[in-house]
């Protein structure tokens, strides 16, 4: 196969494109391009071992985007090349149609050009990683699938509660989800969701396409159960879970294998629950810490600037007894001088027994901050 990138692009759309075209080869991509889906499938047919995605207009005339993508999938020879939808249609319901036909990701018109070309770069090799990974999977069904044939469904929901308990991190949980539904002959797509708008995505054959998690995203915070084709994707509080493949062809194995998922999510949300509120605890503890180490350096940056404000004081006391023997003052002069002297002594005085009151409430917010991180730790 060659370095270079080729890629077909359909749309009905001179302008567009040929817009589309000029950053794509200012990419280092080869562009063969089509005006609609007839057209794209003889490229198609022409160019087989050239060709390393698709990018296609959904709307044109004569055979549209969807029917293309789903002939292409349909296809054998064409099945693992990658489907790219650039439309201006946006809603969830035109995505999920765009997924079902068998995309891979769907952007919407206008197109942020300078990000295209690496967004495929993306899907050439996460496809041909997939194709590796789908052969390697292929090999080893046969023996997973001989092991786990003792175990009914709640087998391997009992036999999840333990591993996802034991799970430390979200990849670990994920992968501990998907070794479950593997043995279930399921495939699917995992997004978490987590504080501070951060999600991390996850997919049985390796990296989460971007469409899915894109879908999942939009998908999230509505029902819990949302099924579509032979779709399913179940909607907790801190992730939702895509189930690629269920068996609607056997509606008795479909209604056992949503009771089976159901219990797996909830074993999920509870583990899930407990690694974002430990995420919270971590980060309220840095904050403590960043507090108390604060209040630590201010207590000592005034009990040092207190002891040398009363050295200073010292030492000019000492200074002014000294200069009295070779001035030839006055006693008077040198009483009203020693008074004033005095007077400003007391006023540093008292400035340092307001730093002192400062000083020992923070030493109390200090001990306060202790008492709450021993009670975390106990």
């Amino acid at each position: 196969m060659s370095d270079q990138i080729a890629v077909l692009l359909v749309d009905d759309e001179k302008e567009v494109r040929d817009y589309l075209a000029l950053y794509l080869e200012k990419g280092g991509c080869e562009v063969i391009v089509a005006d609609n889906g007839v057209e794209a499938l003889k490229k198609l047919e022409e160019n087989c071992e050239k060709i390393s995605i698709i990018v296609t207009d959904i709307v044109m005339p004569q055979l549209d985007g969807l029917e293309l993508c789903a002939q292409v999938k349909r296809d054998k020879r064409f099945s693992s090349i990658p489907v790219v939808f650039v439309s201006q249609l946006e809603t969830l319901e035109e995505k999920i149609a765009g997924y079902e036909a068998g995309a891979e990701d769907y952007f919407t018109k206008p197109v942020e050009v300078e990000t295209l070309v690496p967004k495929i770069k993306i899907l050439v090799e996460f496809s041909h990683r997939n194709q590796m990974l789908e052969e390697k999977l292929r090999n080893s069904n046969s023996m997973t699938q001989s092991l786990m044939s003792y175990y009914g469904d709640m087998g391997y929901v009992i036999s999840y509660y333990d591993t996802c308990m034991a799970s430390n991190s979200f990849a670990g949980l994920a992968n501990a989800l998907f070794e479950i539904l593997k043995q279930i002959n399921l495939s699917g797509a995992l997004v978490f969701f987590l504080p501070e708008g951060k999600s991390m995505s996850y997919s049985t054959n390796g990296e989460c396409p971007p469409l899915e998690k894109k879908l999942l995203e939009q998908a999230h915070g509505s029902k819990r159960f949302m099924d579509f084709g032979s779709r399913t994707i179940v909607n907790h509080t801190h992730f939702s879970l895509l189930i690629k493949n269920m068996p609607v062809e056997n509606q008795e194995r479909y209604g056992v294998l949503k009771d089976t998922l159901g219990s797996l999510c909830n074993a999920t949300d509870v583990r899930t629950n407990m690694l974002v509120n430990d995420m919270i605890q971590l980060r309220k503890n840095e904050i403590v810490d960043t507090v108390k180490n604060s209040l630590e350096g201010i207590n000592s940056a005034v009990k040092v600037t207190q002891k040398m404000n009363v050295e200073s004081v010292n030492r000019l006391m000492a200074q002014i007894e000294k200069r009295f023997m070779t001035l030839g003052l006055s006693e008077d002069q040198e009483d009203e001088i020693r008074d004033v002297v005095e007077a400003c002594r007391k006023e540093i005085e008292e400035a340092f027994e307001q730093a002192r009151e400062i000083g020992n409430e923070f030493s109390q917010v200090n001990d306060r901050l202790n008492n709450i991180m021993d009670k975390r730790s106990a």
